[in-house]
C-alpha cells in the first residue's frame, strides 16, 4: 500500500510502475468503483 509521495519515488526508483494505496485513492464501495472506473463509453 502507498500512502506517502516518499514511498512512491521509493519504489519508482525500484523499478516499481504500478500501485495502489491511499495517496492515488481511498477505498470505494464495489458499486463507486464501477462508476468511476469501468465506465463504458
Amino acid at each position: 500500500m502507498i500512502e506517502t509521495a516518499a514511498q512512491r519515488a521509493m519504489l519508482l526508483d525500484l523499478g516499481c510502475t504500478t500501485g495502489q494505496g491511499y495517496l492515488f485513492a481511498r477505498p470505494l464501495p464495489p458499486d463507486a468503483f464501477c462508476d468511476q472506473f469501468l465506465q463504458s463509453d
